[in-house]
């Protein structure tokens, strides 16, 4: 078996560990990990620019190594995407979202997130589906209220217009969804049914009689694999 070079190491020690170490702990980790990092000839940089946006989120819950190192890979992940995410919330209600205002939103939501440390995020969440829900959620409060002044008859048929479209497009995510489970390992499969069923990793741990970093692994390898199945 060839040897394993220290930066994939040192990146899977990262993910590992991140999970893990309780956020009152996050300073001195990072203190050793950027010295480990330095002794192996190994850019801290490069190790967190392979992380999974899920880890990188959670890093920057928990305070691990310089904030603006991860925001700044967040915001070229997901920069392009977010103006067309508003621009779309505006056509589905039938209001047009132009550049500026798009890009209003989008500084606003990065704002909000970055201050408040990603707060409302669960990190065994997909994180691209926490920034549509969080930016669907800005749109109506930002852009909506414009529409307070409808018609009520109006108001009412756009919605519920816009209500069996989401409803068409859900259900047909929902089935994609159990497809990709469904083809997911055992192993893999209990995790992520257990976690959708509202248990904690050590609740899981105990029922499944596996450590809790077992867990953490086979969740997060479980649904990178479902959404590189949903994307394909």
């Amino acid at each position: 078996m060839p040897p394993v070079d220290p930066l994939t190491a040192l990146a899977k020690r990262f993910t590992d560990e991140v999970w893990e170490i309780p956020a009152g702990e996050a300073g001195r980790w990072a203190s050793g990990f950027v010295t480990e990092c330095s002794s192996r000839g190994v850019g801290v940089r490069h190790v967190v620019e392979v992380q999974a946006d899920e880890t990188l989120a959670l890093a920057i819950q928990k305070g691990v190594l310089l904030d603006l190192a991860f925001v700044e890979l967040l915001v070229n992940r997901f920069g392009p995407k977010l103006p067309g995410w508003f621009v779309r919330h505006g056509r589905r209600y039938g209001y047009a979202v132009g550049e500026d205002l798009a890009s209003e939103l989008v500084q606003e939501l990065w704002y909000r997130q970055f201050r408040a440390r990603f707060g409302g995020y669960d990190p065994t969440q997909g994180f691209g589906t926490f920034l549509f829900v969080i930016s669907r959620n800005l749109f109506v409060q930002r852009v909506l209220r414009a529409r307070r002044d409808m018609p009520l008859a109006e108001w009412e048929g756009s919605t519920h217009a816009d209500t069996v479209s989401l409803e068409a497009e859900f259900d047909e995510m929902r089935t994609r969804l159990d497809d990709a489970v469904e083809r997911l390992s055992t192993d893999y499969q209990e995790v992520l049914r257990l976690t959708l069923a509202g248990h904690a990793p050590e609740e899981i741990a105990g029922m499944l009689a596996v450590p809790v970093k077992t867990v953490y692994r086979r969740l997060f390898h479980a649904r990178r694999a479902v959404e590189r199945d949903l994307s394909g």
